[in-house]
């Protein structure tokens, strides 16, 4: 398994579409293998993956399709824009995602990861891409709810989803209507439903993936504690080989040892997981937002609390100071780790 990662992106945005050319996308990753980076989790247009991914096998360098899975918006998800507006989420305050983009983001056209319109047509597209035979997994990215903050204060535009399904199969299964409820974010059954239609989600779609040889991963809220509350994202339970928690102190409002009690946290509850395989941690490190100062730090406090490796955001973004620091630190780890084993022999 590799230890360095980060995100790369052919496009100017990241709900955008691209005109990279293939002498463009050689000299990035080459450039990104020269820093020591040995994997990439790889955004483009559908159509575009197999040209990327043969760059990337020729090159030595893993790949995988980064391919995010609620945003509703770009040329991966224009079918379902154009056709299926029922697919998209609705808050309690009844604000449609497919109309109107949730807190205001452009890019938070949130699908429905509730509705089978939805589920199939991306289990179908991470079918056909982790066929490719250049690609050697699919990285998952948002998928998860729109996160809510309401342990602060509740924001009912941020709680979802209130579409005809998701009330209607609640109520079959639980007998409650959940609209009838004046607190619905108190509801345990309720916010237990959302998790279990995120983890069933993604344990079909690994079980898609791994069916045809290729490994899974997927960027997550921190946690799993806050993750679970904040974006229904109990991700200790899947069935996954490697899982990026993005530990941002910048997105976070929070100091750099909190990347350490983060990342711990994470590997106290997947080291609890018994009778399956547990996924490797990253931590996810938004690098291109922290100084080098700190970014070292977060390096540090990561392999201190049993990170496998490091994941940063994003490439494209990432100073020479910082690729330095990742290969040194990552260095000083493997000779601990060797000396440990030394030790126990």
């Amino acid at each position: 398994m590799p230890r360095l990662c980060g995100w790369y992106s052919e496009a100017s945005n990241d709900s955008g579409s691209t005109n990279a050319t293939e002498e463009e996308i050689i000299r990035n990753l080459k450039f990104y293998k020269s820093k020591g980076i040995e994997c990439v989790n790889y955004w483009t247009d559908l159509p575009k993956y197999p040209r990327a991914a043969k760059i990337a096998q020729k090159l030595g360098l893993q790949f995988y399709a980064w391919l995010p899975a609620m945003l509703g918006l770009g040329e991966n998800k224009k079918f379902l824009f154009e056709n299926h507006p029922e697919a998209y989420v609705v808050t309690k305050s009844g604000i449609h995602a497919h109309e109107t983009p949730i807190y205001g983001a452009p890019h938070y056209k949130f699908l429905c990861p509730n509705n089978p319109i939805v589920r199939n047509y991306l289990k179908e597209m991470y079918n056909n891409i982790s066929k490719i035979p250049e690609v050697d997994g699919i990285n998952l990215d948002y998928v998860r709810y729109i996160e809510q903050n309401y342990w602060i204060k509740y924001k009912p535009d941020g709680d979802t989803c209130y579409c005809n399904h998701c009330v209607s199969s609640f109520l079959k299964k639980t007998g409650m209507n959940i609209t009838k409820h004046k607190h619905p974010y108190k509801v345990k059954k309720w916010a237990d439903y959302r998790v279990n239609v995120i983890t069933s989600f993604v344990n079909e779609i690994a079980e898609i993936v791994h069916s045809n040889g290729k490994r899974i991963s997927a960027d997550v809220y921190p946690g799993p504690g806050l993750s679970t509350i904040k974006t229904r994202q109990k991700w200790e339970d899947w069935n996954i080989d490697m899982v990026f928690p993005m530990i941002y102190t910048d997105v976070f409002k929070k100091n750099t040892e909190w990347i350490g009690q983060q990342t711990r946290e994470g590997k106290v509850k997947l080291k609890l997981q018994k009778n399956r395989k547990k996924p490797m941690l990253y931590t996810g490190l938004q690098a291109e937002a922290m100084s080098d100062k700190d970014f070292r730090r977060g390096v540090e406090l990561a392999y201190e609390n049993g990170a496998h490796g490091i994941c940063v955001f994003k490439l494209s973004n990432i100073n020479e100071e910082k690729f330095d620091i990742m290969r040194t630190e990552t260095k000083k780890f493997l000779r601990r780790e060797a000396r440990k084993k030394i030790k126990k022999q």
